[in-house]
């Protein structure tokens, strides 16, 4: 048995969570765990379960099980398992470590995949190459904004598995990466027939730019929203050209 395997049997042992929550012997088990199996591991696995099953990942077991469980986001995958199909065309903004991506692949669907942060790019690529996708995946490496240019990116926090990046002004960025609008990207490719949207507080600005989009293609949209502010202007935005917006 790995020490992954036996980190997901222990973990979900009702039992040995209560001892663990014990004073005293929290500390002792989470130095054992951390010497075993150390934050930033890597270990090739493959989901369990859900839409993604037999999907082969690099995870940190420690921090991504629900990915490897296939728990993750199971609202999500609906979603998908109802929507994707063979001929959709799929703008995923936010790739992270690129389980939707390869999701709607498998489903039949040609996917756009857009990912700035370059480690994350990264591991979209080799989890494309690993599970045979990577004719049905294109990775653009840049973020999704309301103006094409440059932007600055604070990359992901690698050390609690695959992190996400957030958008920052060019001078506080510690890189700098290009920007493009989804109208824009939209005139040189095939347009979406479902956009997904989990862009770590910069939805609003991801609409800003696909005006044209929404109002002529009227594409399917699922948005991971933030903060108050950003679901104020994204349901403001959407009600106005006509969307329904279910939570």
């Amino acid at each position: 048995m790995g020490i992954e395997i036996l980190w997901l049997v222990l973990r979900k042992n009702k039992t040995l969570r209560r001892i663990y929550s014990l004073p005293g012997i929290h500390g002792l088990i989470r130095r054992f765990v951390e010497t075993v199996l150390p934050s930033g591991s890597r270990r090739l696995l493959t989901v369990r379960n859900g839409i993604g099953k037999g999907l082969r990942l690099i995870l940190d077991p420690r921090w991504e099980g629900a990915l490897w469980e296939g728990t993750y986001e199971p609202e999500v995958q609906a979603i998908f398992s109802k929507h994707i199909r063979a001929g959709t065309i799929l703008y995923d903004v936010g790739g992270g470590v690129g389980f939707y991506s390869l999701v709607a692949a498998r489903l039949g669907a040609q996917v756009f995949t857009f990912e700035p942060d370059p480690h994350n790019a990264e591991a979209i690529a080799h989890h494309a190459r690993l599970n045979g996708l990577d004719g049905s995946i294109t990775i653009v490496g840049a973020a999704v904004l309301s103006y094409v240019g440059q932007v600055g990116l604070v990359p992901a926090d690698q050390s609690r598995g695959h992190g996400n990046a957030f958008i920052a002004s060019v001078k506080e960025g510690r890189i700098i990466v290009p920007c493009t609008t989804l109208d824009q990207f939209a005139t040189e490719n095939p347009p979406p027939n479902f956009i997904k949207i989990d862009v770590e507080g910069a939805e609003s600005e991801v609409l800003k730019g696909a005006v044209q989009l929404l109002k002529n293609i009227r594409p399917l949209i699922l948005c991971e929203v933030h903060d108050s502010a950003n679901e104020r202007f994204c349901v403001d935005w959407l009600t106005r050209v006509g969307y329904d917006i279910c939570w």
